[in-house]
């Protein structure tokens, strides 16, 4: 409730109080004519946030194919398909065990690795892609399109190849929380891991180092060795012909690289302190960059739980953090919906950017149910 005077004067004393004001020997008595009392309900102005988001696509359609490679085909569709699809080959002959199948990260482009020569081989290859539509009243149907994958080939490039490129990411030097990313251009079929090995140098001599090896389930192609490395080590890497096989059983030639290890100073570490959050929370390091935000590094929290969370073997720099409220716990950010009411999950960053030095660790207590921190909606990428 807000109270208000209002004062009317004498008309006798309304010209000159203004200019003489301070100086009239005159008592506020006789000046004044009515003092006029008035309360009323006034609401102040506040904040009130509107967050505009992008709704996720509601409909489930089949948006394209596309054959880059003779034995390779992708169907890609306009949002994550949550229910099984079903590809079937249009051909006059049954073919058994014809393909691989492999899913992206975002769930939304599905690869077919086409296993038999007789298939992969031909200019033009039909499909029927059946999956979990919607029609036009918004309800599940199953639905089925029919496309057409072309691929233009070279002169001789229907001929099988006797050998592949076995790629690594391996250089001159190496960071001490990576593994080994051993890859070839098609989906792995069997590894020979006697014929994989790793050296480490002791006392100017080469001794073998064991590893961990485990094929990627993500990518048929890719293959890792986890390494415990030693800092400031001299490595060798060795994998002998026939050691990885193609779907295609074509072998790789000889990959051999010598690298180094860094040293341990040279990387610097961040440590959070995080209260009890009002739901699950994923916690990501950004590099610090006003044109994008690269996500260094994750980790997850549970809801209700003060914990302690670490990003170790950080290269020197500056980093931001940024927190998402996973609401549903599928450990990523799920937008919002407007009929149902549904706000996206609420995104906070902190307020400080925080400049890793080498040989350095810092430590600091985040509280991320205060209020003044920056809040917006994560970039959908």
């Amino acid at each position: 409730k807000i109270e208000r005077h209002d004062t009317i004067y004498h008309e006798e004393y309304a010209d000159t109080l203004e200019e003489y004001a301070d100086t009239l020997d005159v008592p506020d008595s006789l000046r004044i004519d009515t003092i006029i009392h008035r309360e009323y309900y006034g609401y102040p102005s506040q904040d009130i946030p509107f967050r505009l988001f992008n709704e996720e696509a509601k409909d489930q359609y089949f948006r394209t194919s596309q054959r880059e490679s003779p034995g390779k085909v992708d169907f890609i569709f306009n949002k994550p398909v949550e229910d099984s699809i079903d590809v079937k080959l249009l051909d006059s002959i049954d073919h058994a065990d014809w393909y691989l199948r492999e899913t992206s990260l975002q769930r939304d482009t599905i690869t077919y690795w086409l296993k038999d020569s007789s298939i992969y081989n031909k200019r033009y290859l039909g499909f029927e892609v059946g999956y979990q539509g919607t029609d036009s009243l918004n309800n599940e149907v199953w639905t089925t399109d029919t496309i057409e994958a072309g691929y233009f080939f070279e002169e001789g490039e229907r001929e099988a190849l006797d050998t592949v490129e076995l790629s690594s990411n391996v250089g001159n030097s190496f960071d001490l929380n990576r593994d080994v990313r051993l890859r070839l251009p098609y989906p792995i079929q069997s590894v020979d891991t006697g014929k994989i090995t790793l050296q480490q140098e002791v006392d100017t001599l080469f001794q073998e180092k064991q590893f961990n090896f485990r094929r990627d389930t993500q990518n048929l192609n890719t293959a890792w060795l986890s390494v415990d490395w030693d800092g400031e080590t001299n490595y060798r890497l060795q994998v002998l012909p026939q050691a990885i096989q193609s779907i295609y059983n074509a072998y790789h030639d000889t990959l051999e690289v010598s690298f180094n290890t860094q040293t341990e100073d040279h990387y610097g570490s961040l440590i959070f302190g995080i209260e009890e959050a009002e739901s699950d929370i994923i916690l990501q390091l950004l590099t610090a960059s006003d044109d994008s935000e690269n996500v260094v590094r994750e980790k997850y929290g549970r809801k209700g739980e003060k914990s302690t969370i670490r990003f170790d073997y950080l290269d020197p720099g500056d980093y931001r953090l940024r927190l998402i409220y996973d609401r549903n716990g599928n450990q990523e950010w799920d937008t919002g919906n407007y009929l149902k009411n549904i706000q996206p999950e609420k995104v906070i960053y902190h307020p400080e950017t925080f400049n890793v030095r080498s040989n350095w660790e810092y430590e600091q207590d985040w509280d991320v149910n205060e209020t003044g921190i920056f809040i917006r909606d994560i970039k959908e990428e």
